[in-house]
């Protein structure tokens, strides 16, 4: 009897927790699961992203005090060199002269060099308007005088343009000890925007430097007169040691920065890297948020919706995936997956599935973007900014196949700096280098207004290739590189005129069968090699050399 009723009451019990039922039962069992355990994932990202924005936060800030480190290291080397260029100077009795010649500041952040004497007053300077300036107020000076060694300043307005900087001072009595002066320079903040461009774009961090007063010398972006910020800046200054990091709060506000801060070496100043920390961690508070409203509903949509939202919720998100990653096999790196309309459980594989392809793309255009700058890359002279010998060749060839499949003409000028190896022998292989430069720019100008193609073609010798031009036109080309580069006035005091110029040879050609690219360089070259003969700083057709053989053979 008692076996029959149990029978009985397990009819019932089936006839109740149908199919749908018990989709609606293990939905309910492996659901609510899965959004606790989502719940935990996102309080474990939450401390881990704490984690990393506070890491990320110390390594800027250790950046940037590194950054100023290796810039004062470059500062002294320039210094003593400047030093050593002064007493030289000073014993030949031509100090000033030798300063203002002699170095060229081309650093990006270091200021010009001037030379302080004895009594305070520069006395030579890079930047003239310096000389006669009164610095004998300032510390560094006359630390640099006693203690016999690289002195640096804490921050300080300059003298010459307002700007907040450090001035570094060497003296002239390390070199030695009977020229009395010290070199003096000064060292910007132009590094703090540079340590800002390399921050991450989307983290929004604020890069502050202040002095050891906690004054404000610097911020990028500008830093705000926030509460926050002031208690960033307070709690920074509070710390003894070099580097400190944490969330400041203000008094009777929930919203903080976090941040973290480094001494900048041998100063007091300090660099604070801080970020705003309901930017920061808002996105992830408010999934962390929806995910405990969700797991309030979603008891009560599965008790709803869990047979008639099956496809949609299981099987859908499934398809879609699969046919995302079936189109991603096949090589379509488009494919993506709609977010819109998932359940939460597949957004994370869906975000992770778009960022992995995402980054397959990336990789994919990376590529391409190498493969083409390397291109252009082998194609360049990177002294002169001309194309290199190279894409000369396979530019010749390109046009002189398109000459002689139209039946036009050819013309090529070969120049060549006169006297550059006695150019390099005075004034050193940098200022020859230099030199080829400016050639090279001169050049590249020319060349883009007669739509011709220039090179460099080896040493100092450059080349102007010109499509459809005879050889009255390649005269004209010839004389306005001559004359150009003579008009740049490069100073050369071993050249009979005082600067630089050059020999430029010049031929034309129609390319007919059978004829080879390089004639046309073999002709050009021969007229150069008669310029040189003439005197140089002269323009000579190939056509020239010929007429003037002639009358050489009948005055034989």
């Amino acid at each position: 009897m008692f076996s029959f009723s149990v029978q009985r009451c397990l009819a019932k019990l089936k006839t109740i927790f149908d199919v749908r039922a018990r989709l609606v039962l293990l939905a309910l069992i492996l659901v609510v699961p899965l959004m606790l355990d989502r719940v935990h994932i996102l309080e474990s990202s939450r401390a881990s992203q704490v984690k990393a924005v506070s890491a990320e936060l110390a390594n800027v800030a250790d950046r940037g005090a590194e950054s100023q480190r290796e810039m004062i290291k470059t500062v002294q080397g320039i210094l003593q060199t400047a030093a050593s260029v002064y007493v030289y100077a000073y014993h030949a009795g031509r100090p000033c002269e030798m300063l203002n010649s002699g170095l060229k500041m081309n650093l990006h952040g270091i200021g010009n060099i001037s030379v302080v004497g004895s009594d305070g007053r520069i006395v030579c300077s890079t930047l003239p308007v310096l000389v006669g300036v009164d610095v004998s107020d300032r510390h560094y000076f006359h630390d640099a005088l006693a203690e016999r060694r690289l002195v640096l300043s804490n921050y300080l307005i300059g003298k010459s343009y307002g700007d907040p900087s450090i001035m570094a001072a060497f003296p002239t009595t390390v070199i030695d000890s009977r020229v009395e002066a010290v070199i003096v320079t000064s060292v910007t903040l132009n590094w703090l925007e540079e340590l800002v461009g390399q921050a991450p774009a989307a983290t929004g961090m604020t890069v502050t430097l202040i002095d050891g007063k906690g004054t404000v010398l610097a911020s990028k972006p500008a830093l705000d007169d926030s509460p926050a910020a002031r208690a960033v800046i307070d709690q920074a200054m509070a710390t003894a040691g070099d580097e400190n990091s944490g969330t400041a709060v203000p008094a009777g506000s929930s919203d903080g920065r976090m941040f973290a801060s480094a001494r900048v070496p041998d100063t007091n100043a300090r660099l604070i890297v801080s970020i705003d920390e309901r930017a920061t961690l808002g996105s992830i508070d408010r999934d962390i948020r929806a995910a405990y409203l969700q797991l309030g509903l979603v008891g009560l949509l599965v008790l709803v919706g869990a047979w008639f939202l099956s496809e949609r919720l299981i099987i859908r998100p499934i398809r879609l995936l699969t046919n995302a990653a079936t189109r991603l096999g096949a090589g379509d790196l488009s494919a993506r997956t709609v977010r819109s309309g998932l359940p939460p459980e597949f957004i994370p594989l869906a975000q992770a599935f778009n960022a992995m392809a995402k980054r397959l793309a990336e990789r994919e255009r990376d590529l391409l973007s190498a493969n083409r700058q390397l291109s252009v890359l082998a194609s360049i002279d990177t002294l002169s900014g001309l194309a290199n010998r190279r894409a000369f060749d396979s530019r010749l060839n390109v046009e002189w196949m398109k000459a002689e499949r139209e039946n036009g003409q050819l013309g090529l000028a070969m120049v060549d700096i006169d006297h550059f190896k006695t150019y390099n022998d005075t004034y050193g292989h940098l200022d020859g280098d230099a030199c080829l430069t400016k050639v090279g720019a001169a050049l590249i100008r020319i060349a883009t207004e007669v739509k011709g193609f220039s090179a460099r073609y080896g040493g100092e010798e450059f080349s102007l290739m010109l499509p459809d031009a005879d050889s009255a036109r390649m005269a004209e080309v010839g004389e306005m590189i001559r004359a150009s580069i003579a008009a740049l006035e490069l100073p050369h005091d071993s050249a009979p005129l005082g600067h630089i110029t050059v020999s430029v040879g010049i031929a034309a050609v129609v390319p007919v069968a059978g004829q080879d690219p390089h004639d046309l360089i073999e002709a050009a070259d021969a007229a150069l090699y008669m310029a040189k003969r003439r005197g140089r700083n002269t323009v000579v057709a190939h056509g020239d050399i010929r007429a003037a053989d002639q009358v050489a053979a009948r005055a034989v």
